[in-house]
């Protein structure tokens, strides 16, 4: 390997994730645009309540992992209001029981 391509495979692929990112969001910026304003002003809201819940929670459990469990538990508790299927706190959690 010569010395002018050593780590230019993970320059390639960072500038083709960031071209796939570009590529996206103009892609949903289209369809935004097709939006009525009050929809978009909706989308606005429900991102700076998700934004100041996920602020709050860092803030409250900061490096504690279980902490933070306790906070998924307390939320599971409420019915779900779009039907999902929480299929993958086994595998986000994992590392809490491993312990």
């Amino acid at each position: 390997m010569k010395w002018g391509k050593k780590g230019y495979e993970l320059r390639h692929d960072a500038k083709r994730n960031f071209n796939t990112a570009i590529a996206s969001i103009r892609k949903l910026k289209q369809d935004v645009d097709k939006t009525q304003f009050s929809t978009q002003e909706n989308f606005g809201n429900d991102s700076d309540c998700l934004l100041a819940f996920i602020r709050l929670l860092v803030d409250r459990c900061g490096d504690d992992d279980k902490k933070m469990f306790e906070f998924y538990n307390y939320i599971k508790r409420f019915p779900s209001q779009l039907w999902l299927e929480l299929a993958d706190e086994k595998s986000v959690f994992a590392h809490i029981f491993d312990n």
